[in-house]
């Protein structure tokens, strides 16, 4: 190859550039030494970086025909690193998925609203990757159950009337309309408000609240007596999304992280998608790692419908 003018540093950029949507763009950083922003999201094993990285070289080497003289890159594959548990690299606060069914299992034992509300709440932010804001779910009027998404304002960044398309699940859009039926119930039985925003809950003076950071970050505390931060839930929704999607495509990574490049979204006014097109795209992938949960899922309605 350098004979041809082709070197080391040509090969590189070529495979950069033919694994720009295919490879995570933090596992691609680990290889440069160099951080993005998705890295303080993104935690993933050695082995997995490892074997998506020598299977998306040996795509490039068969899209190239290039066959070294000793071994072919379907052999030097099998090289990866060796799983070992525990052995991650990336985010130091994304939180185990054997914790959050713990957690899930004691929320749905102990039932009333404000409960199930956080277990809704729990389950959508770690799945459709909310931000820790004061306001997490938008008014009623900014969500489409039946279309599957919502619009809220999370990020000081937006400007006027600026919001985030949030993408939401079958399972979610499920959950949340039987918990603002029962709300509502509720509200009636008791004389009091019923609830403005897509998910509340009630204090002891039976005023409606939103799940901001402090709140759930102290019931976080109150229910597994550790310090976990609600920040962590976009940590889960990332990692969930590489270990369960079955065509990953890192411009849908970057969509349900809300995250742009060069200031290019995949919803920017040139986009070849249409914002349904694309919300699909994601939702086929999100409803992947979402059927985990399915039979407490099907606990939680349950549950909301007796409320």
């Amino acid at each position: 190859l350098p004979l041809r003018g082709i070197g080391v540093a040509a090969l590189h950029r070529s495979f950069f550039q033919f694994s720009k949507n295919s490879v995570p763009e933090t596992y691609r950083a680990f290889l440069t030494q160099k951080s993005t922003v998705q890295s303080h999201y993104i935690s993933a094993s050695q082995h997995d970086v490892s074997a998506t990285i020598l299977r998306a070289w040996r795509d490039f080497s068969d899209a190239c025909s290039m066959r070294w003289w000793h071994a072919d890159a379907h052999e030097t594959s099998k090289s990866e690193v060796a799983p070992v548990f525990n052995r991650e690299v990336g985010s130091k606060i994304t939180l185990r998925n054997e914790l959050l069914d713990a957690l899930y299992q004691l929320l749905l034992s102990h039932v009333d609203l404000n409960n199930i509300a956080f277990y809704i709440y729990l389950r959508i932010a770690s799945t459709s990757a909310l931000r820790p804001v004061q306001t997490p779910f938008p008014q009623n009027s900014h969500i489409d159950l039946g279309a599957g998404c919502m619009t809220v304002a999370d990020k000081r960044a937006h400007s006027d009337d600026e919001r985030r398309f949030v993408v939401l699940t079958s399972f979610a859009c499920k959950l949340l309309a039987q918990w603002r039926k029962a709300a509502e119930s509720h509200a009636i039985k008791h004389g009091i408000d019923r609830p403005t925003h897509g998910l509340m809950w009630l204090d002891e003076h039976m005023k409606w609240q939103h799940f901001d950071a402090k709140t759930v970050n102290t019931r976080l505390y109150e229910h597994t007596n550790q310090l976990l931060k609600s920040h962590s839930l976009r940590h889960v929704a990332a990692k969930n999304f590489l270990q369960f999607s079955e065509h990953f495509d890192q411009r849908l990574l970057n969509f349900l992280m809300n995250h742009s490049r060069a200031g290019v979204g995949l919803l920017d006014r040139f986009s070849a998608l249409s914002p349904c097109t694309a919300a699909n795209l994601l939702r086929s992938e999100l409803e992947i790692s979402d059927a985990q949960f399915a039979s407490l899922d099907a606990q939680a309605l349950a549950h909301s419908d007796l409320l």
